[in-house]
């Protein structure tokens, strides 16, 4: 994403701003989960260091292609934010792909890589 459009979701000191807060807690997640994800690596503070997106398969007996995301805050409180905002959503990202969660700020999801690739139109 260009620079222009970062800096308008993020303030000066480099924080979300609430308008961006606000578009992540409203974001339809099984509509665009990839848009959501590029959304957050464009707002999180350390990038693609804790906020890691990498394919790889569920565990279990019918092992499925999906995505893992690990969101790590670093307890930086821009990122806990981005974490609030998220939680806010009843049928967001928790909801529907959360793996597991760790005390300490440390947060796993696995989304199917069919709802990955495709981006619905409603």
């Amino acid at each position: 994403m260009s620079s222009v459009i970062v800096m308008q979701l993020l303030d000066k000191d480099g924080y979300p701003t609430k308008k961006t807060l606000k578009k992540i807690s409203k974001w339809n997640v099984k509509k665009d989960p990839k848009g959501l994800i590029d959304l957050l690596l464009d707002v999180w503070q350390w990038g693609e260091k804790m906020l890691i997106v990498r394919k790889g398969f569920s565990t279990g007996l019918f092992r499925k292609a999906i995505m893992k995301i690990e969101m790590h805050t670093g307890g930086w409180s821009g990122n806990e934010s981005i974490i609030e905002a998220l939680k806010k959503h009843e049928y967001g990202l928790f909801l529907f792909y959360l793996e597991k969660e760790i005390r300490g700020g440390h947060y796993y999801f696995e989304i199917p890589i069919k709802e990955w690739l495709c981006k619905v139109k409603m």
